[in-house]
C-alpha cells in the first residue's frame, strides 16, 4: 500500500497524478469527505467496486453511491436529469448534496444502485431535512 498526503490549498499534481492512475488501474484510494473518510474506487469498473465490497465486508444489498466532478458528468450517468438537479448542482456544488438519480442504461458493476433502488431510497428518506445550509424547497419539488 502506498500512502499520498495531500494539502488541500496547495495539491501536488503528481500526488493527484498517481491516485488517478491507480484508479485507472482498478485500485482503491481513500479520501476525505465533510464528515468521514471514504474508500472510492472507479465507478463503473466492476471488479475495482468489488475490491470496495471486499475491503469493508460491505452487504451485498447495499449499492454503493458514485462521485463525479461536476454536472456534465452527472448528466452523462443518469437516465433523465431534470431541471430542478441541474438548478441544484449549479448553485451548490461542489458541496455536500447528494441527488438520487435514476442510472443510464450503460455497463454498470451490478453493485451501482438501479431504479428500484433509487424509487426506495427516496420513498425512504422523503423530503430532506438540511440544517447545514439553506435550500430553497421549491427548487427541489420536481426532483
Amino acid at each position: 500500500m502506498r500512502r499520498l498526503t495531500v494539502d488541500p490549498a496547495a495539491p501536488d499534481p503528481a500526488a493527484i497524478a498517481e491516485a488517478a492512475l491507480a484508479l485507472r488501474d482498478g485500485l482503491l484510494v481513500a479520501f476525505p469527505t465533510e464528515t468521514v473518510y471514504g474508500l472510492g474506487a472507479h465507478g463503473l469498473d466492476a471488479r475495482a467496486v468489488e475490491r470496495i465490497y471486499e475491503a469493508k465486508g460491505r452487504p451485498a444489498y447495499n449499492p454503493v453511491i458514485l462521485h463525479v466532478p461536476d454536472a456534465r458528468a452527472a448528466r452523462m450517468l443518469a437516465s433523465h436529469w431534470p431541471e430542478a438537479a441541474e438548478r441544484l448542482a449549479t448553485r451548490y456544488w461542489p458541496g455536500p448534496l447528494t441527488l438520487v438519480l435514476r442510472r443510464a442504461d450503460i455497463e454498470w458493476s451490478d453493485r451501482a444502485a438501479d431504479a428500484a433502488q433509487a424509487d426506495a431510497i427516496v420513498l425512504t428518506l422523503g423530503t430532506p431535512s438540511f440544517s447545514h445550509i439553506e435550500i430553497d424547497m421549491r427548487d427541489i419539488r420536481s426532483v
